[in-house]
């Protein structure tokens, strides 16, 4: 909970930082570009402005420009045209048009505050060395200035006529325009970050629940189950998957214990059955009247059940690691081997077992892969299924069919048919049918763990004539070669 409490804010915090930063970089940039982009409008300005002063010049006193072959006017003169143009000049808040010419000096009425106040100041600049019409920056006591001059000709003095905007008062805007948008940018990030914290909080909400739920699941008590929201995003779609998941570790140690159940019991039955013989075999060894032990068993009759026990549980035992080590990658091992001589070896198996009546089809000489002695023992575990929940003199039959496809071994019988009650449990563990004795009841559990590790499926058809389980194991074979002959295992 601690690590799930760090990441609500420590998420958070981080998004809100990169929005800050995302957003200290934009102003940043937008603030250059205001700035640049008041500055050209000001040298518009300036520009425009200058060209209407020696426009108006070249109309009311062409002889004070240079170039001109007319005698140069008085500073008066000069004064009084300007002062005039001055006057009838439009207004432009952004400029300052200023005339210089001996003693005398006019300036534009509407100017920017800050040429403004350097004018009362007595701190305008009047002259520029550059006076070729060229906008540059000049200093001054209230910041830089963009100024345009010309120079004019007069009988007297080096009168100039300047027009001159301020630079300071473009950052002077440009910063302001940047604390309106920092501050909406402010509160968009406070709103936001209020937003995201109780967003994220009620993303990570199944999270929380999520860990809760781990903590509280225990192998005895897997109950528990992670409260689920409507949101289909990616954190809810993993608590989905969660509770899935518990659903199913929950099924499995169900089936687990039943199955340990159900191995308690039948071991149970097998020891209690030779532990209670093995006691009366000791009992009868301490007398030797017959009614002293209240039984008319024999000791070989003792040995005989007793033996048949043990092989029980043998068998049990056997079948049990199989299903154990089912789930293991190197449950089977797969090799070339010729089918004919499989079945051979599958022949002298069956005889050893004792079992009577399997006969064996004819079977293609194909070559296979197949682990050996996994497929024997699952159709050994066929026969000997077959042979115990079948009637006597029931025709068993083994064989096998392949194509480029598949290799499917087979057992078939004539028997009256699987019970419809357990085919749906078939391959379950401990399922039998109420004729099955001396059955172990994993048979064919070992039968679909074999069919299963070689990639392959366990295929039933029953009736009332008959049944055929096949072992279909996929991989590309010859053509196969059928054929009539059948072979019957004798013991």
């Amino acid at each position: 909970m601690t690590a799930m409490r760090s990441l609500q804010f420590r998420l958070p915090l981080i998004v809100i930082g990169v929005l800050a930063v995302s957003l200290a970089f934009s102003a940043f940039v937008m603030y250059e570009t205001l700035l640049l982009t008041d500055q050209r409008r000001l040298d518009d300005s300036v520009e425009r402005e200058f060209l209407r002063a020696r426009e108006a010049l070249a109309l009311t006193l062409p002889a004070a420009l240079a170039g001109s072959s007319a005698a140069p006017p008085s500073s008066a003169e000069l004064v009084e045209t300007m002062d005039a143009y001055l006057a009838e000049r439009s207004r432009d808040e952004a400029t300052m048009t200023i005339v210089r010419a001996g003693s005398d000096l006019l300036t534009t009425d509407d100017a920017p505050t800050t040429l403004e106040l350097l004018r009362d100041e007595g701190r305008l600049p009047v002259a520029v060395e550059d006076a070729d019409g060229s906008i540059t920056t000049v200093a001054s006591a209230r910041g830089d200035l963009r100024i345009a001059a010309l120079d004019v000709r007069a009988t007297d003095g080096d009168p100039q006529v300047l027009v001159a905007g301020s630079l300071s008062d473009v950052r002077d805007a440009a910063v302001r325009s940047l604390a309106r948008i920092s501050a909406a940018a402010g509160i968009g990030l406070i709103v936001a970050a209020g937003l995201l914290v109780v967003g994220i909080r009620r993303v990570l909400r199944p999270l929380s629940s999520l860990a809760s739920t781990a903590r509280a699941s225990e192998l005895q008590a897997l109950g528990a189950r992670v409260e689920l929201t409507s949101s289909t995003n990616e954190v809810g779609l993993l608590a989905a998957e969660f509770n899935r998941m518990l659903d199913r570790l929950e099924r499995s140690v169900d089936d687990q214990r039943r199955f340990m159940a159900s191995v308690s019991h039948e071991l149970r039955t097998p020891i209690t059955i030779a532990r209670g013989h093995l006691e009366l075999l000791e009992d009868r060894s301490r007398s030797t009247a017959t009614a002293a032990t209240g039984s008319d068993a024999t000791v070989d009759d003792v040995v005989d059940l007793v033996r048949a026990e043990l092989l029980t549980m043998q068998r049990l035992v056997a079948d049990l690691m199989t299903l154990g080590h089912a789930g293991e990658e190197d449950f089977v091992h797969l090799e070339a081997v010729r089918l004919r001589e499989l079945f051979d070896e599958l022949h002298l198996r069956i005889v050893g077992l004792g079992t009577h009546g399997v006969r064996f089809a004819a079977v293609p000489d194909d070559v296979v892969q197949v682990d050996p002695d996994r497929l024997a023992q699952a159709v050994l575990n066929l026969v000997t299924n077959a042979a115990v929940h079948a009637p006597t003199r029931t025709r068993i039959i083994v064989g096998a069919l392949s194509d480029d496809t598949a290799l499917v071994v087979y057992v078939d019988d004539d028997g009256a048919g699987i019970d419809e009650r357990v085919l749906g449990s078939l391959f379950e563990p401990f399922v039998r049918s109420e004729s099955a004795h001396g059955s172990t009841g994993l048979g064919l559990s070992v039968v679909r763990a074999v069919a299963e590790a070689h990639g392959g499926t366990v295929e039933v058809t029953t009736t009332e004539l008959g049944t055929r389980v096949g072992i279909r194991i996929p991989q590309a074979t010859a053509t196969p070669r059928t054929g009539d002959r059948v072979l019957e295992a004798r013991s």
